[in-house]
Protein backbone atom coordinates (compact mmCIF):
# COMPACT_ATOMS: atom_id res chain seq x y z
CA UNK A 1 0.00 0.00 0.00
CA UNK A 2 2.68 2.35 0.48
CA UNK A 3 4.51 1.50 -2.76
CA UNK A 4 0.51 2.55 -4.20
CA UNK A 5 0.19 6.04 -2.26
CA UNK A 6 3.57 7.11 -3.27
CA UNK A 7 2.77 6.56 -6.79
CA UNK A 8 -0.54 8.33 -5.97
CA UNK A 9 1.37 11.40 -4.91
CA UNK A 10 3.78 11.60 -7.76
CA UNK A 11 1.15 11.50 -10.25
CA UNK A 12 -1.46 14.00 -8.50
CA UNK A 13 0.91 16.99 -8.59
CA UNK A 14 0.61 16.89 -12.42
CA UNK A 15 -3.12 15.52 -12.77
CA UNK A 16 -5.38 18.73 -14.52
CA UNK A 17 -8.29 17.41 -11.83
CA UNK A 18 -5.88 18.16 -9.32
CA UNK A 19 -5.03 21.49 -10.64
CA UNK A 20 -8.92 22.33 -10.84
CA UNK A 21 -9.57 22.34 -6.87
CA UNK A 22 -5.82 23.41 -5.64
CA UNK A 23 -5.74 26.67 -8.05
CA UNK A 24 -9.38 27.66 -7.28
CA UNK A 25 -8.28 27.44 -3.72
CA UNK A 26 -5.63 29.49 -4.42
CA UNK A 27 -7.69 32.07 -6.08
CA UNK A 28 -10.64 32.04 -3.72
CA UNK A 29 -9.59 31.53 -0.47
CA UNK A 30 -12.21 29.49 1.03
CA UNK A 31 -14.63 26.10 0.70
CA UNK A 32 -17.81 25.83 -1.22
CA UNK A 33 -20.04 22.73 -0.34
CA UNK A 34 -22.56 22.82 -2.89
CA UNK A 35 -23.32 25.54 -5.62
CA UNK A 36 -26.99 26.87 -6.12
CA UNK A 37 -28.35 25.73 -9.30
CA UNK A 38 -28.31 27.71 -12.75
CA UNK A 39 -31.63 29.90 -13.08
CA UNK A 40 -32.70 28.44 -16.35
CA UNK A 41 -35.08 30.75 -18.66
CA UNK A 42 -37.74 28.99 -20.54
CA UNK A 43 -35.70 30.35 -23.19
CA UNK A 44 -32.84 27.49 -22.05
CA UNK A 45 -30.54 30.28 -21.08
CA UNK A 46 -29.12 30.91 -17.66
CA UNK A 47 -30.11 34.32 -16.23
CA UNK A 48 -28.15 36.47 -13.85
CA UNK A 49 -25.53 38.94 -12.54
CA UNK A 50 -21.47 39.02 -14.41
CA UNK A 51 -18.53 40.44 -12.94
CA UNK A 52 -14.98 40.52 -14.52
CA UNK A 53 -11.48 39.52 -13.33
CA UNK A 54 -8.51 40.71 -14.64
CA UNK A 55 -5.04 42.62 -13.89
CA UNK A 56 -4.96 41.02 -10.33
CA UNK A 57 -5.00 37.71 -11.57
CA UNK A 58 -3.46 37.63 -15.20
CA UNK A 59 -0.87 35.06 -15.71
CA UNK A 60 -2.01 33.09 -12.62
CA UNK A 61 -3.19 29.32 -13.26
CA UNK A 62 -6.79 29.41 -13.50
CA UNK A 63 -8.81 25.72 -12.48
CA UNK A 64 -8.82 23.70 -16.05
CA UNK A 65 -4.73 24.30 -15.78
CA UNK A 66 -3.89 27.13 -17.88
CA UNK A 67 -2.61 30.24 -17.24
CA UNK A 68 -5.60 33.44 -17.27
CA UNK A 69 -5.17 35.84 -19.97
CA UNK A 70 -7.35 39.08 -19.43
CA UNK A 71 -7.11 39.82 -23.22
CA UNK A 72 -8.31 36.36 -24.11
CA UNK A 73 -12.04 35.60 -24.40
CA UNK A 74 -12.64 33.99 -21.15
CA UNK A 75 -15.38 33.19 -18.13
CA UNK A 76 -15.13 31.32 -15.12
CA UNK A 77 -18.95 29.68 -14.19
CA UNK A 78 -19.32 27.47 -11.29
CA UNK A 79 -20.54 24.21 -12.71
CA UNK A 80 -20.63 24.67 -16.79
CA UNK A 81 -17.89 21.49 -17.67
CA UNK A 82 -14.43 23.24 -18.35
CA UNK A 83 -13.90 24.16 -22.13
CA UNK A 84 -17.78 24.81 -22.80
CA UNK A 85 -18.46 27.36 -25.51
CA UNK A 86 -21.13 29.87 -24.31
CA UNK A 87 -22.34 33.11 -25.43
CA UNK A 88 -23.06 36.09 -22.75
CA UNK A 89 -25.14 38.96 -23.33
CA UNK A 90 -24.97 42.23 -21.58
CA UNK A 91 -29.43 42.94 -21.03
CA UNK A 92 -28.54 46.92 -20.09
CA UNK A 93 -27.16 47.20 -24.13
CA UNK A 94 -28.07 44.19 -25.84
CA UNK A 95 -24.02 43.35 -26.69
CA UNK A 96 -22.97 40.37 -26.66
CA UNK A 97 -19.50 37.91 -26.55
CA UNK A 98 -18.68 34.69 -27.14
CA UNK A 99 -16.38 32.74 -24.67
CA UNK A 100 -14.97 29.64 -23.28
CA UNK A 101 -15.39 28.27 -19.89
CA UNK A 102 -11.77 27.29 -18.24
CA UNK A 103 -12.18 29.08 -14.78
CA UNK A 104 -14.27 28.07 -11.54
CA UNK A 105 -16.18 31.27 -10.01
CA UNK A 106 -17.60 33.39 -9.10
CA UNK A 107 -18.16 32.64 -5.45
CA UNK A 108 -19.49 35.93 -4.69
CA UNK A 109 -23.43 35.51 -3.45
CA UNK A 110 -25.88 36.35 -6.45
CA UNK A 111 -23.53 36.04 -9.11
CA UNK A 112 -23.43 33.27 -12.28
CA UNK A 113 -19.92 34.78 -13.64
CA UNK A 114 -16.72 36.21 -13.88
CA UNK A 115 -15.67 37.14 -17.86
CA UNK A 116 -11.98 38.04 -18.22
CA UNK A 117 -11.44 42.38 -19.52
CA UNK A 118 -11.56 41.57 -23.10
CA UNK A 119 -15.04 39.71 -22.74
CA UNK A 120 -16.13 42.32 -20.38
CA UNK A 121 -14.67 45.17 -22.41
CA UNK A 122 -16.48 43.79 -24.99
CA UNK A 123 -19.81 43.91 -23.69
CA UNK A 124 -19.69 47.05 -21.80
CA UNK A 125 -19.43 46.44 -18.19
CA UNK A 126 -15.88 47.07 -17.84
CA UNK A 127 -16.49 50.62 -15.73
CA UNK A 128 -19.83 49.31 -13.86
CA UNK A 129 -17.89 46.39 -12.52
CA UNK A 130 -21.32 43.82 -12.87
CA UNK A 131 -24.34 43.48 -15.29
CA UNK A 132 -27.12 41.56 -15.58
CA UNK A 133 -26.30 38.93 -18.38
CA UNK A 134 -28.08 36.03 -20.59
CA UNK A 135 -25.73 32.95 -21.05
CA UNK A 136 -26.46 30.85 -23.48
CA UNK A 137 -24.91 27.48 -24.49
CA UNK A 138 -23.72 27.55 -28.25
CA UNK A 139 -21.48 24.38 -27.54
CA UNK A 140 -22.67 21.44 -30.58
CA UNK A 141 -21.51 18.82 -27.65
CA UNK A 142 -24.20 19.36 -25.80
CA UNK A 143 -27.91 18.74 -26.35
CA UNK A 144 -28.92 20.39 -22.78
CA UNK A 145 -27.65 22.52 -20.10
CA UNK A 146 -24.54 20.39 -19.00
CA UNK A 147 -23.66 20.55 -15.61
CA UNK A 148 -20.25 19.10 -13.58
CA UNK A 149 -20.95 15.90 -11.52
CA UNK A 150 -18.51 15.45 -8.87
CA UNK A 151 -16.23 12.33 -8.15
CA UNK A 152 -13.49 11.16 -5.99
CA UNK A 153 -10.09 10.39 -7.27
CA UNK A 154 -8.15 7.72 -4.81
CA UNK A 155 -4.75 7.39 -7.15
CA UNK A 156 -3.35 7.67 -10.67
CA UNK A 157 -1.31 4.74 -11.64
CA UNK A 158 1.17 3.53 -14.28
CA UNK A 159 -0.20 0.05 -14.74
CA UNK A 160 -3.30 -1.38 -14.06
CA UNK A 161 -1.98 -3.61 -11.55
CA UNK A 162 -0.96 -1.00 -9.45
CA UNK A 163 -5.44 0.42 -10.09
CA UNK A 164 -7.21 -2.87 -9.42
CA UNK A 165 -4.76 -3.44 -5.93
CA UNK A 166 -5.85 0.52 -5.03
CA UNK A 167 -9.72 -0.72 -6.10
CA UNK A 168 -9.57 -3.46 -4.05
CA UNK A 169 -8.56 -1.39 -0.94
CA UNK A 170 -11.07 1.45 -1.84
CA UNK A 171 -14.14 -1.51 -1.67
CA UNK A 172 -12.32 -2.80 1.62
CA UNK A 173 -13.06 0.78 2.56
CA UNK A 174 -16.69 -0.01 1.88
CA UNK A 175 -16.67 1.67 -1.14
CA UNK A 176 -17.67 1.14 -5.03
CA UNK A 177 -14.46 2.02 -7.14
CA UNK A 178 -13.94 2.45 -10.83
CA UNK A 179 -11.49 2.53 -13.29
CA UNK A 180 -11.14 5.96 -15.41
CA UNK A 181 -8.29 6.75 -18.36
CA UNK A 182 -7.00 10.14 -17.63
CA UNK A 183 -5.17 10.30 -20.91
CA UNK A 184 -1.56 10.67 -19.96
CA UNK A 185 0.83 8.43 -21.36
CA UNK A 186 2.79 8.53 -17.90
CA UNK A 187 -0.01 7.87 -15.34
CA UNK A 188 -3.07 6.41 -17.88
CA UNK A 189 -5.08 4.78 -14.82
CA UNK A 190 -7.06 6.69 -12.27
CA UNK A 191 -9.40 5.07 -9.61
CA UNK A 192 -12.54 7.06 -8.49
CA UNK A 193 -15.34 7.05 -6.70
CA UNK A 194 -18.65 8.34 -7.45
CA UNK A 195 -19.88 10.19 -9.33
CA UNK A 196 -21.78 12.70 -7.21
CA UNK A 197 -24.46 15.22 -8.48
CA UNK A 198 -23.69 17.17 -4.96
CA UNK A 199 -20.46 18.64 -4.14
CA UNK A 200 -20.94 18.28 -0.76
CA UNK A 201 -21.76 14.19 -1.15
CA UNK A 202 -17.83 14.34 -2.85
CA UNK A 203 -16.07 16.33 0.35
CA UNK A 204 -17.62 13.49 2.33
CA UNK A 205 -16.53 10.52 0.28
CA UNK A 206 -13.18 12.33 0.83
CA UNK A 207 -13.58 12.35 4.54
CA UNK A 208 -14.28 9.00 4.92
CA UNK A 209 -11.51 7.81 2.71
CA UNK A 210 -8.81 9.40 4.40
CA UNK A 211 -10.17 8.27 7.79
CA UNK A 212 -9.50 5.06 6.04
CA UNK A 213 -5.59 5.66 5.68
CA UNK A 214 -6.48 6.20 1.98
CA UNK A 215 -5.77 9.61 -0.29
CA UNK A 216 -8.46 11.11 -1.63
CA UNK A 217 -8.76 14.43 -3.82
CA UNK A 218 -12.39 16.00 -5.18
CA UNK A 219 -12.28 16.55 -8.87
CA UNK A 220 -14.86 17.10 -11.42
CA UNK A 221 -16.63 14.41 -13.89
CA UNK A 222 -18.36 14.77 -17.13
CA UNK A 223 -22.32 15.32 -17.24
CA UNK A 224 -24.31 12.18 -17.78
CA UNK A 225 -24.39 10.84 -21.49
CA UNK A 226 -27.75 12.14 -21.74
CA UNK A 227 -27.09 15.65 -21.63
CA UNK A 228 -24.28 15.07 -24.94
CA UNK A 229 -25.77 14.64 -28.41
CA UNK A 230 -25.16 11.89 -30.22
CA UNK A 231 -21.79 12.01 -32.07
CA UNK A 232 -20.40 13.23 -28.55
CA UNK A 233 -21.68 10.90 -26.61
CA UNK A 234 -20.47 8.19 -28.83
CA UNK A 235 -17.24 9.54 -28.80
CA UNK A 236 -17.13 9.36 -25.07
CA UNK A 237 -15.24 6.69 -23.29
CA UNK A 238 -17.41 3.99 -20.82
CA UNK A 239 -16.17 4.33 -17.11
CA UNK A 240 -14.22 0.30 -17.21
CA UNK A 241 -14.50 -2.10 -14.48
CA UNK A 242 -11.50 -2.74 -11.64
CA UNK A 243 -10.33 -6.50 -11.61
CA UNK A 244 -11.83 -8.35 -8.21
CA UNK A 245 -8.86 -9.42 -6.10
Amino acid sequence: MARVQRTFLAAAMATVCACSTAATARRHHLVVLDYPPPVISPRGTELGVSSWYGPGFHGQATAGGERYDQDAMTAAHRTLPLGTWVEVRNLANGRSATVRINDRGPYKIGRVLDLSYAAAQQIGMVGPGTAEVEIRLIDSRYRQWPTVRYCVQVGAFRTRAEADATGAAVARAGERAYLKATGRPDFPYSVRIGPYEKRSDALAAVDRLTGRGLSALLVEEDPPAAVYSASAAQSRPAPQRLARQ
